[in-house]
């Protein structure tokens, strides 16, 4: 197999989910989804499944994953996401996942990513329109906090907090 790009590796991906019954939908998470990606970008993905299937898919997670590039690095990272990095030019891509049952589609809805439309979102929807009907509702959403001085006020806190911590560390 010969490295794919970035676009073919996920032409790949989609066309194999298109016909895997076990996969209810496909959305991109990430910065291609906020119109913010380009050939360096790593790929954020989370995969619908179908209920029954979610355990066992995600189980074979890694094998899944290699009839699409060859797998370089598969691992469940710190944040307990499967993580991968496979063969692609110009250089290795990044892909995470995050694999739900369909049944958890109100997650969604919690996301905090504004993506520019559904189609910029969903890559591929099984699911009878039902993610893409979600996706819609947090098109565009705004991503600021609600309170911006407390939030300024947090980050400022917590940046002298552990600028003082490491100093410490450091003179130790």
């Amino acid at each position: 197999m010969t490295p794919a790009t970035r676009d073919e590796f996920l032409a790949r991906l989609l066309a194999s989910a298109a016909a895997d019954p076990r996969i209810a939908g496909v959305l991109d998470y990430g910065s291609t989804s906020e119109g913010r990606g380009d050939e360096w970008s790593d790929v954020d993905l989370v995969v619908f499944l179908r209920d029954a299937e979610a355990a066992t898919f995600e189980a074979g997670w890694k094998q899944w994953l290699g009839q699409f590039a060859p797998v370089l690095l598969a691992y469940i990272s710190g944040m307990g996401k499967p993580w991968a990095v496979v063969e692609a030019a110009p250089l290795p891509l990044r892909v995470d996942f995050n694999f739900y049952p369909i049944g958890e589609i109100e997650r969604i809805g919690t996301w905090h990513c504004a993506p520019l439309s559904v189609a910029h979102m969903v890559l591929y929807d099984g699911s009878g329109g039902a993610i893409s009907a979600r996706v819609a509702q947090i098109v565009g959403q705004a991503l600021g906090p609600v309170d911006p001085a407390e939030a300024f006020q947090q980050v400022c806190g917590d940046f002298w907090y552990y600028a003082l911590r490491t100093w410490a560390k450091v003179v130790r």
